[in-house]
């Protein structure tokens, strides 16, 4: 009997600046500096679903909220500028 593999969702920056109301080049520089870690591809970037619930453990989240799908739970660390 064979396994399913593991499936990984992927999320474009675009997607990401549209849930978090952030722009484009906001994200590509979350990317840059090593905030949000992701995949280079040809045309530009794709974020691991699991980097971007990591990314925003480590932002100033104060209530529950859901981003992308993903359920952040709240925990008070430094801002990076998301505001909930």
């Amino acid at each position: 009997m064979m396994n399913d593999p593991v499936r990984t969702t992927y999320y474009t920056v675009r997607e990401i600046a549209k849930t978090t109301h952030r722009s484009e080049d906001t994200v590509r520089r979350w990317i840059a500096d090593g905030r949000l870690k992701a995949v280079r591809v040809v045309g530009g970037y794709l974020i691991e679903q699991k980097a971007i619930l990591a990314f925003f453990k480590r932002c100033a989240i104060d209530q529950d909220r859901t981003v992308l799908g993903l359920k952040i739970m709240p925990q008070r660390v430094a801002s990076v500028g998301i505001v909930p």
